[in-house]
């Protein structure tokens, strides 16, 4: 297995903005991503984002440099995740295709529990979520291949 970097995902109860806005302070490096669960499209399948979630941070990234990348969300609620000591953490793990990535998400899960299915996200990338047996968060993503 090749995996390409791995950043890790730092979880916070409505303090990503003003988290990752010191850590860049701290370690300097680029913010390069910062989405609003307000920026979702609207989508059947899941439950409606409530009002004093919308402006909650859904995904953050600081590049610190070559190789060290901290991510970093709100849990909302509507998503089945609670904040609490002990979970504000995943491991991610990047491979180069989605058949590893449904090999290792589908292994992880066993006897473990599957928060979110390998899927393709509207943002285009192919990951799944999942808790393994030792209470450990994984999300699991296939390296993107450019369209030609």
């Amino acid at each position: 297995m090749n995996s390409t970097k791995a950043p890790s995902i730092l979880y916070f109860s409505g303090g990503c903005e003003n988290a990752f806005d010191r850590y860049q302070e701290i370690f300097g490096g680029e913010l390069s991503v910062r989405s609003r669960y307000s920026d979702l499209s609207p989508n059947p399948d899941l439950s409606p984002i409530p009002d004093h979630s919308k402006d909650m941070v859904m995904h953050s990234t600081l590049t610190i440099s070559d190789g060290v990348i901290l991510q970093g969300a709100d849990l909302a609620e509507g998503f089945g995740h609670i904040f609490s000591a002990g979970n504000n953490f995943t491991i991610t793990l990047t491979v180069e295709s989605k058949s590893e990535a449904d090999r290792i998400h589908q292994e992880l899960s066993q006897e473990g529990k599957v928060t979110m299915p390998m899927q393709t996200t509207f943002w285009g990338s192919y990951l799944g979520l999942c808790t393994d047996q030792y209470g450990v968060n994984w999300l699991i993503n296939a390296e993107s291949t450019p369209q030609a």
